[in-house]
């Protein structure tokens, strides 16, 4: 912005607003930051880019906003100009915290059978998973049990059973 000392007749240079930069010196206009990128700084020369977990959809902007928890940065994108950038989580895994570039898979005992979420979720009593990043627990067979939540395996052994066949 160009700004004129009535008195002096000099001009003088003011800087450019935060969210805003201009490239050009000598010249009076600033331009506002472009989406996916901001300035948090009076009278730079260019705006910063959105790290990935990040992204912004508003032009002239001071910072940028972080994917929401349960989802994760699309790391095809170089440069986040929207939420659409923030991909909700796969089953069997979530994301607890915002701005991150990935999302976790869900631990034994545990499972998620939904997208996009925070956390997981304990299997029932009764019920096991013995894996990680799964999408639902499962059940004892017959002849063992599980009597506490979030079980990683049965308890109890299976007998072997001898099947005989008798020909009549």
């Amino acid at each position: 912005m160009l700004h004129r000392d009535t008195a002096n007749t000099n001009a003088t240079c003011a800087k450019c607003d935060i969210g805003f930069y201009n490239e050009e010196p000598g010249n009076e206009t600033c331009k506002d930051c472009p989406t996916g990128y901001y300035q948090n700084e009076y009278g730079e020369a260019y705006c910063f880019g959105c790290m990935p977990g990040k992204y912004q959809d508003q032009p002239g902007s001071i910072s940028c906003k972080r994917c929401s928890r349960g989802r994760t940065f699309n790391s095809s994108i170089t440069r986040g100009t929207s939420e659409i950038h923030c991909l909700a989580c796969d089953k069997g895994q979530y994301q607890q915290n915002e701005g991150k570039t990935f999302c976790l898979p869900c631990l034994t005992g545990r499972f998620q059978n939904q997208t996009g979420r925070s956390g997981c979720k304990d299997c029932s009593i009764g019920l096991y998973n013995d894996g990680t990043g799964k999408q639902e627990c499962k059940m004892c067979v017959t002849g063992q049990y599980q009597d506490e939540l979030k079980g990683s395996k049965c308890k109890g052994k299976v007998q072997n059973m001898i099947v005989k066949f008798c020909h009549t």
